[in-house]
């Protein structure tokens, strides 16, 4: 029961450092995924007309998104 409830707290605690550390990415770089574009490039995944990520830069045109700099 204890090794469970260890196993269970350690993940927890990766998962926190994962996020923690994309956050930290995130705001150094802006560099970002959109969901809907995620989805339909995994589709293509092992196919012949696979795709490259669809990874977006902060002040690329047509994502919504612009990021102030200071």
């Amino acid at each position: 029961m204890m090794d469970e409830h260890a196993r269970r707290r350690q993940a927890r605690e990766s998962f926190k450092n994962d996020a923690l550390r994309a956050w930290k990415d995130y705001q150094l770089n802006g560099r970002h995924l959109m969901q809907t574009e995620v989805g339909a490039w995994l589709k293509t995944w092992g196919t012949p007309g696979e795709t490259a990520m669809p990874i977006h830069t902060p002040d690329e045109p047509g994502t919504g998104y612009a990021r102030a700099r200071s």
